[in-house]
């Protein structure tokens, strides 16, 4: 944040005060200035939306799906996203669960790539109440970098 402070300070004021000199060169030079931080700036912002863009396509390429045994046990699905843990990079699955019946088991999910390759598996214990809902992590080895377009078989 203290980068943007100081490109808003030489944007706005620095400018406005020598704008106010006669001179053509400082003109020009403040000019050439507001200039140059606008496409720094116009930089950076991009590489950040790009960054935020590349997440969401990953997490809307995925598909969750639930094992007929998990529905018939009153189990659905809401929003999912991935994340990652300390040294690794995307290797956990976190899925909205929601239950119709109380559960107390363990619930394994598999990751299959584009081609339907499967590769990497996680295992937790989800327990809910009827009614209820709730954000369950699946956390996946952390050699496993889940891909864009893959889905998830919850079991």
């Amino acid at each position: 944040m203290y980068k943007f402070q100081r490109y808003l300070f030489i944007t706005v004021f620095v400018p406005g005060l020598l704008m106010s000199c006669d001179s053509e060169t400082v003109k020009e030079k403040a000019k050439n200035t507001i200039n140059n931080t606008g496409k720094s700036l116009g930089r950076g912002t991009s590489q950040f939306f790009k960054g935020v863009k590349e997440g969401v396509d990953k997490t809307l390429g995925c598909k969750v799906e639930l094992s007929p045994a998990l529905q018939k046990l009153g189990v659905g699905t809401g929003k999912f996203f991935i994340a990652q843990s300390k040294g690794a990079t995307d290797n956990i699955l976190t899925v909205y669960l929601i239950f119709d019946k109380d559960v107390n088991r363990k619930i394994s999910t598999r990751v299959y790539d584009r081609k339907g390759r499967e590769y990497g598996r996680a295992t937790t214990i989800v327990e809910g109440k009827a009614g209820e809902a709730d954000y369950v992590d699946f956390v996946y080895s952390p050699r496993t970098e889940i891909e864009g377009r893959s889905k998830f078989v919850l079991e």
